[in-house]
């Protein structure tokens, strides 16, 4: 009986060993269920964020054709839009056919795209006309009135217009003072003035336009005709 005894304890001990490995088994079996569920939803989640990033690289894709022919289209319009900006050219004399970029001598360019034309002196009315640049309304004017004649000192120059002057504001200025056969706004490249310079009919309106002008604050000066 104490054999048996010994070997029912021997039995009973590794009975309780191999339920001891059992249960360890089982929990390290939980475990790796538990780590596999946790990479499949990791999975799962880098497969959705992978997907969202291709939906917006589509997105970005579509955006940037997008903008790509409305940028075309901008710089077809701007093209058109600029070769019906082209000024026509002057109608002037052979005398000024030497005429090139339209600025001046001390630096300024026009306000409004006027011609320079430089060394000519307009002896008559049908020769302003041709030779001249003119006011709105005065080519008329000056076509139906054949004894006005352009003499010496008619021109002047007044400095410092308001911004965003045209040649008619100018010519309307003074219009007051005399028949107006020539008018065009300048801006200085250097300081962004803007100097209007004016052709009278009459050397005394020429004057009588300076002395007016500087009593309103303007400065306003009489200048050689070439």
């Amino acid at each position: 009986l104490n054999a048996l005894d010994i070997k029912f304890r021997e039995a009973e001990n590794r009975l309780q060993n191999l339920q001891s490995k059992y249960r360890d088994l089982k929990r390290e079996k939980d475990e790796l269920a538990r780590q596999n569920n946790e990479l499949r939803k990791k999975n799962k989640q880098l497969t959705v964020g992978k997907q969202r990033l291709e939906d917006q690289k589509k997105q970005q894709e579509r955006t940037i054709s997008i903008l790509l022919a409305k940028v075309g289209s901008a710089a077809s319009l701007k093209r058109s839009a600029s070769q019906r900006r082209q000024p026509r050219p002057s109608v002037v004399s052979a005398t000024s056919s030497n005429a090139g970029t339209p600025t001046d001598d001390d630096g300024e360019s026009f306000a409004d795209g006027e011609e320079v034309l430089a060394n000519v002196k307009p002896p008559s009315a049908v020769e302003a006309t041709r030779r001249y640049t003119m006011a709105p309304g005065e080519a008329s004017r000056i076509r139906s009135s054949s004894r006005v004649v352009v003499k010496e000192s008619h021109s002047i120059r007044i400095d410092g217009l308001p911004k965003g002057s045209m040649s008619k504001d100018a010519a309307d200025m003074c219009q007051e003072f005399g028949l107006v056969v020539h008018a065009r706004v300048t801006k200085c490249v250097v300081s962004g003035e803007l100097k209007g310079y004016l052709t009278f009919a009459e050397a005394n309106a020429a004057r009588e336009a300076v002395k007016s002008l500087r009593i309103k604050g303007l400065k306003a000066f009489q200048v050689d005709d070439s």
